[in-house]
């Protein structure tokens, strides 16, 4: 195989034809060099690099043909139903590419953002083994393209792989908040992953004479890796640690789009029966956004300073702390606890500023779910932020990530392969926590994988959410849509669990577990994430 390991700093800090560097160019002619990838790999960030440099054009995907041909966007009638306009768009997309590979050429260097091979191998083949492409519609682009390659008019000499593990790939594009592809699942982007690998670096069907350099974002001990050490400099192409912002902590207010669809809400065998976990009943949802992550103290705080806003914790002047998580100091102050759970006290200038007290503070977890926040806090919040809370309906099936009848939003292994999936009390609550999770009392928000396919994190586990449904534990099993419980009640619905449970206490870190508090309650295990109907605007333009 014709394949060379590079860091992308070497190339992103060469010339791309000085004989000096890795790269195969011998002779002293034109060369055309294709960036090759999954969505989210960084070509964007690797081509800007080579924009301004004198020997180099930067071409890239005609996207703006796409999603206007005479008024029409094709991409997003593709995504919206591919059955439909798959071939549509695909014929297209080689008609443009073709355009890309054959124009004119006045620099040595000649640099293409993807290319009319990917998309056959890739993303063709990804549509027709997802049942999406007819095996006639196949059987007609497969030939266009056949034909366009033997004809020697889509010809590269080199391809840069930019190799990036899937989850990364979501991380950059919740990042970006790209209108054309903010709705990309994460299972879509291991089957194009996939693809990639068999055909770059398993070249499967790969008919290319060109080498292929393979820039390996997550790849490790290479034998024959061209780089001796890392730069400190790298470009977030090929760092697969969190992309820094200007601002001191990563914005963490993105959303993922939930296709609605039907599910079977609840437990078929409650575990907490009293929870009214069940009976099971059908249930219809529209299409919604959902928050990827926990609402942060670091975003917490820009709605608090932008609405001078007080929590209801600071009105009352206290919220309830777990016992083991307080100074002595505190603790010689507190005079009353809950019978029911002497561990768990009220303590005295508990907030959201001060977790466990007015000792402490949010020093090193502006990453880590605000916590002592109430419903009422919560949805000042979303008010603000143009958003709102999930139904319970909402937040469930979104945890449930289209596995319905499982524990958690992967599985009903706790532990799946020895990994940590959630942050949970582990050891005997409440008065020993082995960390086996890495974290005594909060994660961050950004902790641990994906815990679904829907690209949500910490659904279960780390902090309790609000949802915005009245409690009841009393469900009627006809089918309905876009339930939103009862009219009126006492007290809300909070789903997810939190760092507390354990079996033996509270085994709520489940999909179907539920519980509640009073519209002004407020706690160290209470957060909260977003919901919202459409997409708010200024995710689209990445502010806020």
């Amino acid at each position: 195989m014709n394949i060379q390991y590079c860091s992308i700093d070497q190339i992103a800090d060469c010339e791309l034809n000085d004989q000096t560097q890795p790269f195969p160019f011998k002779e002293k002619r034109k060369f055309t060099v294709a960036v090759e990838g999954n969505i989210g790999c960084g070509k964007t960030t690797f081509l800007k690099h080579f924009e301004n440099k004198k020997n180099v054009e930067v071409h890239k995907e005609p996207i703006e043909m796409w999603t206007d041909i005479k008024g029409h966007n094709t991409l997003d009638l593709m995504y919206k139903d591919p059955q439909r306009w798959s071939l549509t768009f695909q014929s297209y997309v080689q008609l443009t590419m073709l355009k890309v590979h054959q124009a004119p050429q006045e620099k040595s260097i000649k640099l293409m953002e993807r290319t009319i091979h990917s998309g056959r191998y890739c993303f063709i083949e990804n549509l027709h083994k997802s049942n999406v492409l007819p095996n006639v519609d196949y059987a007609v682009l497969s030939e266009w393209y056949d034909w366009l390659a033997s004809s020697g008019k889509v010809n590269v000499d080199m391809i840069v792989y930019l190799r990036a593990q899937p989850e990364t790939c979501l991380e950059r594009i919740r990042k970006r908040n790209r209108s054309e592809d903010c709705d990309v699942p994460l299972s879509y982007l291991q089957s194009i992953h996939e693809l990639h690998e068999d055909w770059l670096i398993k070249q499967q069907n790969y008919n290319l004479k060109a080498p292929i350099l393979d820039c390996g974002c997550s790849a490790t001990n290479r034998k024959n890796d061209l780089s001796t050490q890392k730069s400190e400099d790298s470009l977030n192409s090929c760092n697969d640690s969190p992309v820094e912002t200007s601002d001191k902590f990563e914005r963490t207010n993105q959303m993922v789009l939930i296709k609605g669809g039907s599910f079977n809400m609840g437990e078929k065998k409650p575990f907490i029966p009293a929870d009214g976990e069940g009976p099971t009943r059908k249930v219809h949802l529209s299409s919604f956004y959902m928050d990827v992550h926990e609402i942060s103290n670091y975003e917490f705080e820009k709605f608090a300073k932008a609405e001078n806003y007080v929590t209801e914790a600071e009105k009352f002047g206290n919220s309830f702390v777990l016992e083991g998580f307080l100074s002595e100091k505190v603790k010689e102050g507190i005079t009353q606890a809950v019978a029911a759970a002497p561990w768990w006290l009220p303590v005295d200038k508990a907030d959201w500023r001060h977790p466990e007290g007015p000792d402490s503070s949010l020093d090193g977890r502006y990453d880590h779910p605000v916590i002592h926040v109430s419903y009422n806090d919560a949805s000042a919040y979303c008010k603000w932020a143009g958003k709102r809370l999930p139904t319970e309906a909402e937040w469930e099936f979104a945890c449930r990530g289209g596995k319905e009848s499982r524990l958690h939003p992967w599985g009903n292994a706790e532990y799946p392969k020895g990994q940590n999936r959630m942050n949970i009390w582990q050891g005997q609550f409440p008065t020993e926590n082995t960390m086996g999770d890495g974290y005594r009392g909060t994660a961050p928000v950004t902790e641990y994988e994906y815990q679904n396919s829907f690209g949500l994190k910490n659904m279960v586990g780390n902090v309790w959410e609000w949802t915005s449904d009245w409690w009841t534990t009393i469900h009627d099993s006809t089918p309905t849509s876009n339930p939103i419980g009862p009219k009126a009640g006492t007290e809300k619905v909070k789903k997810g669990g939190s760092y507390m449970c354990t079996k033996q206490y509270c085994y709520r870190y489940r999909c179907g577990a539920r519980s509640n508090n009073t519209p002004d309650s407020s706690a160290a295990n209470l957060g909260f994430r977003c919901a919202s109907t459409k997409l708010p605007d200024y995710l689209k333009r990445d502010e806020l």
